[in-house]
């Protein structure tokens, strides 16, 4: 491992700084990435790049529905690149429930292709 491969503290310390010095200014935080929960960005001081991520809980409790809609605010609105690895869906899978999200259409419905107008439309907009 090469020196230049290390971070240098005052580097660091002056981007905290510049960060805590803006957060005052505007007498809010400021999130580098913001889930689109406000309270849980409050709570977490907000995503940080370089950041693991893991969202764990019980089955069935609305972990994928969680993620995917925290990936479509940051992701989809603010059009912020994000990774996915899942133990349960596939890539396949995660889309689908991603698309039946943004659309507000349920999932099923989107796999059978059995779809009113008014949801080939919503899904045509975002196509």
């Amino acid at each position: 491992m090469s020196k230049d491969n290390f971070l240098k503290i005052d580097v660091l310390a002056e981007d905290v700084l510049v960060k805590t010095k803006y957060n005052s200014i505007l007498g809010k935080m400021v999130c580098d990435l913001e889930s689109g929960f406000t309270d849980l960005d409050n709570v977490t001081l907000g995503w940080k790049n370089g950041e693991l991520i893991l969202i764990s809980g019980r089955p069935s409790m609305g972990k994928t529905a969680f993620m995917l809609s925290m990936i479509i605010n940051m992701s989809v609105k603010s059009n912020i690149p994000v990774a996915i690895f899942s133990l349960e869906d596939t890539a396949t899978q995660l889309v689908n429930k991603l698309i039946a999200n943004y659309c507000e259409i349920d999932s099923n419905k989107i796999r059978n292709g059995l779809l009113s107008i008014d949801e080939w439309t919503e899904l045509d907009r975002v196509g």
